[in-house]
């Protein structure tokens, strides 16, 4: 079957009416006929014909057919037709990053595989097939050089493009998260997915440091399991300190994993500033007290909890606030003027506006990933004209109405609240995760991340991998199971011929012409 990949270049074919009017219109000179005298010469009527004919017809062929044949090229012409059928059953694919692991993890099934004729392939772009002789060949470099940060998923759904129709796919991989980015593909091919948790399921990081109140250090650990990321407390003295970590730099300004254990490879060896700063933290109302009272007695919570320096303060007196301030929580509903906020790298506001009573809402964290911190009832609301477009939504009720924005203020951020810390506006201040609601809020520069991609162990099951399956029939123009040839190399040869042998047709013709 001959198809293109431009067709829309085959409408240039019509440029062959080019050199067509130019050999109709044109037209012959005639002869001169040298005589000695036209005495004898009677006079004739006079007579005009003219007709439309072609001139130099082979010239005219060839002119078209370079015409044609450069429009072909443009539309990409190919053959595809049906390969000779292969006797394969199926291909075996393998992650080649991890070729021995995966190949001893599933060694009796693989094998069996084997028996019954299915291939062995690369689970990377390419598929290339492969022995199961390489596996004990492959060395180290090989296996840092084949690893590759693409999807499964997406090689998955190119899998299902190249696998011959009527071939079954066996695929054994890692179940890590990080390597299932995007969507499930919706698939045609059968394919069977294997996965199992690979030897370095479990990683450790210090994801921060930091000198406590009683001058020790104090270490937030992580560790990513296949079932989640856990984060743990340590205390430790840098005058003693724990042989598993070590501390970096003359001033002793940074502390790392010991990278000489016997475990490094389960350990993120990177450096880690200690923060030894101490957090300025003001209180700030003119009505409403008991609001600052149950913000106050949630920051000492999380200052015990933590034992970070923080210093808290509380104000009546706006002109009294002292400049270099880590948070200002303004509790008032009057509005802040610039010089107040030029005190605060970040400010926390009630916001004016209309009270509202907007029935059994709840407020929400706009983010799943700390959905469960929030979820207490809202019974009154400032409605405000603060449009969402103003900054990135961090809590909202039930309806979508903003209830925490996080707006610009410089260099900084303001967090703009639409209620208030009251038992008669929210549940927000009875819950017992009040406390860590505002340690989320307050220490968003110090949050605990796991590290990127190398970092998380965490794992799928395998039904939240495997792809759908789509019932449509596999088309039988698609996969390797079809032989497809391009044209263009011949269609550049015959194009020089005949743009050679035109020149040829056209230099004899006016040789010609010049010897008449």
């Amino acid at each position: 079957m001959l198809q293109f990949l431009n067709p829309i270049w085959l409408l240039a074919i019509g440029a062959v009416i080019i050199p067509l009017a130019i050999h109709l219109w044109s037209v012959k000179k005639g002869k001169t006929l040298k005589i000695g005298s036209i005495q004898l010469f009677g006079e004739s009527s006079k007579q005009h014909s003219r007709s439309l004919r072609f001139q130099d017809l082979w010239l005219l062929l060839l002119r078209c057919l370079l015409l044609i044949i450069l429009a072909l090229l443009l539309a990409v012409p190919l053959i595809i037709e049906k390969a000779p059928a292969e006797k394969v059953k199926g291909w075996i694919l393998l992650d080649k990053s991890h070729l021995q692991e995966s190949y001893h993890a599933f060694k009796p099934g693989i094998d069996s595989l084997v028996k019954l004729g299915f291939q062995t392939h690369y689970f990377n772009p390419g598929f290339r097939e492969f022995s199961l002789a390489d596996t004990a060949k492959m060395e180290a470099g090989d296996r840092r050089d084949s690893i590759s940060s693409l999807s499964y998923w997406s090689l998955a759904k190119a899998l299902d493009d190249q696998l011959p129709v009527d071939a079954r796919a066996y695929i054994f991989t890692g179940n890590h998260l990080n390597r299932f980015k995007g969507s499930r593909p919706l698939l045609r091919s059968n394919i069977t997915w294997n996965t199992y948790s690979p030897a370095d399921s479990v990683f450790n990081k210090i994801t921060g440091a930091y000198l406590s109140q009683r001058d020790s250090l104090r270490l937030i650990l992580a560790q990513s399991r296949p079932n989640g990321i856990f984060y743990s407390l340590e205390n430790t003295s840098s005058e003693k300190i724990n042989p598993a970590y070590e501390l970096i730099g003359a001033d002793q300004a940074g502390i790392r994993y010991n990278p000489s254990g016997s475990l490094k490879q389960y350990m993120d060896t990177s450096v880690v500033k200690i923060d030894t700063a101490s957090i300025r933290i003001a209180l700030y109302t003119d009505k409403h007290p008991a609001d600052m009272a149950y913000v106050k007695a949630a920051l000492e919570a999380v200052q015990s909890f933590s034992q970070r320096r923080i210093s808290i303060t509380t104000y009546r007196d706006p002109a009294k606030l002292s400049n270099g301030l880590n948070w200002l929580f303004w509790l008032s509903d009057e509005p802040i003027n610039k010089n107040i906020k030029a005190k605060a790298a970040n400010i926390f506001s009630y916001q004016a506006g209309k009270t509202v009573t907007p029935g059994n809402s709840t407020i929400l964290a706009s983010d799943l990933a700390h959905y469960s911190l929030l979820n207490a009832a809202l019974f009154k609301r400032k409605l405000g004209n603060k449009p969402k477009s103003e900054g990135s939504v961090l809590w909202e009720d039930e309806s979508g109405s903003p209830v925490l924005l996080q707006a610009p203020n410089g260099q900084s951020s303001e967090l703009k609240f639409f209620s208030r810390f009251d038992p008669e506006w929210n549940e927000l201040v009875w819950s017992p995760r009040f406390p860590e609601v505002l340690m989320e809020l307050v220490f968003k520069q110090y949050e605990i991340s796991a590290g990127g991609e190398m970092t998380d162990r965490r794992a799928l099951a395998v039904p939240q991998i495997k792809p759908a399956v789509n019932k449509e029939p596999k088309s039988s123009f698609r996969g390797p199971g079809l032989k497809k040839s391009m044209l263009d190399r011949h269609l550049w040869v015959l194009l020089m011929v005949l743009f050679a042998l035109e020149r040829w047709v056209s230099y004899k013709q006016k040789s010609i012409a010049g010897n008449d």
